[in-house]
């Protein structure tokens, strides 16, 4: 329907998440012209979880998503999935994220890092630029059981609508854990497995950056 209406045209993005089949990903890449800048969040699986997607999925993220997305945010098992590569230092996950952007993908997030050295109650976020610039921020890590759906999904809008603003990609991650650490805070105060989205709203729209490390 925006195709027959010309409205294609306008994108300034695309951002996509779950699929519930490997067909509605070749109807994006059919439709969507090559010029818009897509951010796709490979959502296939998680620690402990593992494989959640239809069969043809992760198939579909590796061979036809990652060699067109500009921007990917992966978790830790799915850049792993993703890569082959296994994660169990930061050193890992600097290498499997470089091996991802060889693949594709300009401007990487992997959002949830526990490496061998990370503490018990902290979890870490990395991005990454094809050009070589890392930047890593750690937050503490709420206790939030059960854990929240669409916590991931917040995390890539966020991250996408600060590229479309034209921040660095140091702004852009320190600014997202910001927003996502204030919302965790929110829903923790609310014990409701629906993020407080309402009660974070001034945090999503102007959110206390993160002081993040340079990682090169």
């Amino acid at each position: 329907a925006l195709d027959k209406n010309g409205w294609l045209g306008e994108v300034d993005a695309l951002l996509t998440g779950y699929m519930g089949d490997p067909a509605i990903g070749e109807i994006l890449l059919s439709r969507i012209p090559t010029h818009v800048p897509w951010l796709c969040d490979p959502v296939m699986g998680d620690v402990g979880r593992g494989i959640f997607v239809r069969e043809g999925i992760p198939d579909f993220f590796k061979n036809k998503a990652v060699p067109r997305a500009k921007i990917m945010t992966p978790n830790q098992f799915e850049l792993e999935l993703l890569t082959e590569h296994e994660i169990k230092t930061l050193e890992d996950a600097r290498n499997a994220v470089q091996k991802l952007h060889t693949m594709g993908p300009e401007i990487i997030l992997l959002t949830s890092l526990i490496h061998n050295e990370t503490k018990e109650d902290e979890i870490a976020m990395l991005a990454s630029s094809k050009s070589g610039a890392q930047f890593m921020v750690t937050t503490p890590r709420l206790s939030l059981a059960p854990a929240p759906n669409g916590a991931g999904d917040v995390t890539s809008a966020l991250f996408l609508a600060h590229y479309l603003n034209g921040e660095t990609l140091q702004t852009m991650l320190a600014k997202t854990a910001g927003s996502i650490f204030a919302l965790f805070e929110e829903t923790m105060k609310a014990r409701s497995r629906e993020l407080a989205l309402i009660a974070a709203q001034d945090k999503l729209v102007d959110p206390t950056a993160i002081r993040t490390i340079a990682l090169n």
